[in-house]
């Protein structure tokens, strides 16, 4: 896989879309709490079928949608030196998460997603406090994190 997309929506609409799109490998997450868009991740390789959707290169990951978990994406911008210190610190940032994601948009590519799962949210926050690279923000200023139940 190069490619991998994704949308936000309502239940009703996101599951039309899985129907008209029978040969694609879509995933489908639920909102968490409070919030009201499903999100739907393609994961098919094929050129995006969402007319209001974000498209990532895929740059590393191994992902698998797995029950009772949460899911959380990271979107964050770097620019030039701070693409190459994150790749510095990328391995160590990811090297414990058995699921993930990590895109980069191909026309903007200097914002990133990182999407992870876990069994609770403080396992998250606890891994996020954990890492150094979160803790500069000057380089990962992920301000948007968005979570899902699967």
């Amino acid at each position: 896989m190069k490619q991998f997309h994704l949308t936000l929506g309502s239940k009703e609409i996101l599951t039309k879309v899985v129907a008209q799109h029978n040969d694609r490998n879509f995933l489908m997450l639920k909102p968490f709490e409070n919030e009201t868009d499903f999100l739907l991740l393609d994961f098919s390789d094929l050129p995006t079928v969402f007319k209001a959707g974000l498209s990532f290169n895929l740059l590393e990951g191994k992902f698998e949608l797995l029950p009772n978990q949460i899911y959380c994406l990271d979107y964050f911008s770097l620019d030039t030196n701070q693409q190459k210190e994150f790749q510095q610190s990328k391995k160590q940032l990811l090297e414990k998460l058995s699921t993930f994601v990590l895109g980069q948009k191909p026309k903007r590519d200097f914002e990133f997603l990182l999407i992870t799962n876990w069994s609770q949210i403080e396992d998250y926050q606890y891994w996020k406090s954990q890492q150094d690279i979160w803790q500069n923000r000057d380089l990962l200023n992920s301000n948007y994190v968005r979570y899902f139940n699967s």
